[in-house]
């Protein structure tokens, strides 16, 4: 009966062995199919490539553009201007024909045609004066109107002359454009502001625009 019993405890603690080794061996198997696709993962991270900047000539975006293409070009290519001229198309293409073995008098040109400060001024102050009064009711527009107003600021923001748009001439300009009841919430907001002596900047009538954007949509 005592062999028995010993012989049953012997059989029940080789099998419990017997299963914990099989669970410790599917663990480790499941950790190293973990680690191997992490590291693959990483791996095919590590390989890809950023797209190259385009620029085709539209003044709006040359800044970021030349931002874009001396943070993540110039450390790859150097001032190699076959680099630069692969980046380059359409009307920006044809500035610098001639020259295109020539990486700083590429830029040169490029500045002069698109970087010169007055030009972005003078282009975003004309889409805006452009603007048509938007519809009691036309969300959409109001949307549009919204959004185009914004980028023109972002725009300005980025070469750091938002300061144009930052009078009161311009929120003036931009409160005509709105219906009714964005300009009586507006009027109101400014009543309670101006009661404190302390006048409202362009970019607190954006976040206006932005919140009325936002129950619009």
């Amino acid at each position: 009966m005592y062999r028995e019993l010993c012989k049953s405890r012997s059989l029940c603690e080789n099998l419990r062995q017997k299963i914990k080794h099989e669970q410790d061996s599917k663990l480790k198997e499941q950790n190293s199919m973990k680690h191997a696709k992490k590291n693959k993962d990483t791996e095919t991270f590590r390989v890809k490539k950023l797209e190259a900047p385009i620029f085709a000539g539209s003044i709006r975006d040359y800044p970021s553009f030349k931002v874009d293409y001396e943070r993540h070009m110039i450390s790859s290519y150097g001032k190699d201007p076959y680099a630069l001229k692969q980046c380059l198309s359409g009307e920006a293409l044809t500035v610098v024909k001639g020259v295109d073995n020539d990486f700083e008098e590429m830029f040169r040109r490029l500045d002069m045609k698109y970087g010169r400060a007055e030009k972005l001024i003078d282009h975003i102050l004309n889409e805006l004066k452009r603007l048509k009064k938007v519809q009691e009711g036309d969300n959409m527009k109001f949307i549009s109107v919204v959004e185009t107003v914004e980028k023109c600021w972002l725009d300005l923001k980025r070469m750091n002359l938002e300061a144009e748009m930052n009078t009161a001439t311009m929120v003036s300009q931009i409160e005509k454009l709105l219906p009714p009841i964005q300009k009586r919430e507006w009027a109101l907001r400014k009543q309670k502001t101006e009661s404190k002596s302390i006048p409202l900047s362009f970019k607190e009538f954006l976040n206006f625009l932005l919140e009325e954007k936002q129950r619009q949509q």
